[in-house]
C-alpha cells in the first residue's frame, strides 16, 4: 500500500493526541482563539478527522485564507468554476469539495501530487469516484466540464494549455509559484488572463530556485487588473518550532493579493 505520509511534499501529521495538544497551544498563541469558532474552521476539524491529519500551521493558514474569501469575494460574488493551482495535501481542494460551494473544482498539479490527492480524497469518502474525472485535453476539459456528475476536474500541469478561455471564474495559487520558474509563472497568468477570472495569489515576496533563478512576487506578470485586496499576507508572519529557542519565530515576507481579470484590461 502507497502510504500517503512518506510522499516528499506538502505536510501531512497523523491526529494523535500528543500533536493535537502541541499544535492547538502553538497556534493559539500566534492567532488567538477568535478563529477556532468560525465556520470554515469547524468544516477543517471535519476534514482532517476523515483524513486522520491534525490541524497544523499549513492547514491553519488555509482557514485563515477561505474565512478571507469569503469576507472579500464568495458573500457578494457566485464562483462556479475554481482552479487551484498546486494544492498541496488536498488542503484546499478537500475543503472546496466539503463545502459544496462550487459547481466545479480544477486542481491542476504534477503528475505525483494529483495522485497523492486521490489517496486522501479516496480516504476521506468526500468525492465518490464517478465524480472525479483526469483531463489531458480541451475535448476531455469540455467534456468534464458539462458533465453534472463532475465535480472534481484533475490536471497534470504539463496539459495546462487546455485551461486556456474555458470559463473558469477563479483561480487560486498558494506557495507554488515561488517554486516555478519565471518562463512557467508566465504561461500560467496567460492561462488566468484568458478566462478574465478572479485571482487570488499567495506567495514569498522572493525566492531563490536551486538553480539560481530568481522569482519575485512583485514581477509575477499581473498585468492591470482590477486589486481588491494587495498586502503582506496577515496569517503567514509566523512560524513555531519546539526544538529551538524561542519557540516562535518570525517568517520570511509572504505576500497576497485578490484580483479580477476583465475584457477591457
Amino acid at each position: 500500500t502507497l502510504k500517503i505520509n512518506n510522499f516528499g511534499f506538502g505536510n501531512l501529521e497523523p491526529n494523535t493526541f500528543l500533536r493535537k495538544i502541541y499544535h492547538s497551544f502553538f497556534l493559539r498563541i500566534i492567532y488567538g482563539s477568535q478563529i477556532f469558532s468560525t465556520k470554515w474552521y469547524k468544516l477543517f476539524k471535519i476534514i482532517a478527522a476523515a483524513q486522520d491529519k491534525v490541524i497544523g500551521l499549513d492547514t491553519m493558514r488555509h482557514v485563515f485564507t477561505f474565512e478571507f474569501l469569503e469576507n472579500e469575494l464568495f458573500q457578494t460574488n457566485i464562483i462556479n468554476t475554481i482552479c487551484i493551482i498546486g494544492d498541496g495535501r488536498s488542503n484546499f481542494v478537500s475543503p472546496c469539495l466539503v463545502s459544496k460551494r462550487f459547481s466545479k473544482i480544477i486542481s491542476i498539479n504534477l503528475t505525483e501530487t494529483l495522485i497523492c490527492d486521490l489517496l486522501l480524497l479516496e480516504k476521506d469518502g468526500f468525492a465518490e469516484s464517478n465524480h472525479i474525472g483526469i483531463a489531458i485535453s480541451v475535448r476531455e476539459i469540455n467534456q468534464l466540464l458539462n458533465d453534472n456528475k463532475t465535480k472534481l476536474i484533475l490536471v497534470p500541469a504539463q496539459y495546462l494549455k487546455i485551461l486556456n478561455n474555458i470559463g473558469i471564474n477563479m483561480f487560486v495559487n498558494i506557495c507554488s509559484f515561488q517554486e516555478m520558474n519565471n518562463y512557467v509563472i508566465d504561461e500560467y497568468f496567460k492561462i488566468i488572463k484568458s478566462n478574465n477570472s478572479y485571482l487570488y495569489c499567495c506567495n514569498r515576496g522572493k525566492k531563490i530556485l536551486p538553480d539560481g533563478e530568481t522569482v519575485e512576487f512583485r514581477k509575477y506578470p499581473f498585468g492591470n487588473p482590477t486589486i481588491i485586496v494587495e498586502e503582506e499576507c496577515p496569517w503567514t508572519s509566523k512560524y513555531y518550532d519546539y526544538h529551538k529557542y524561542p519557540f516562535i519565530f518570525k517568517y520570511e515576507t509572504i505576500l497576497h493579493t485578490l484580483v479580477k481579470y476583465n475584457d477591457s484590461k
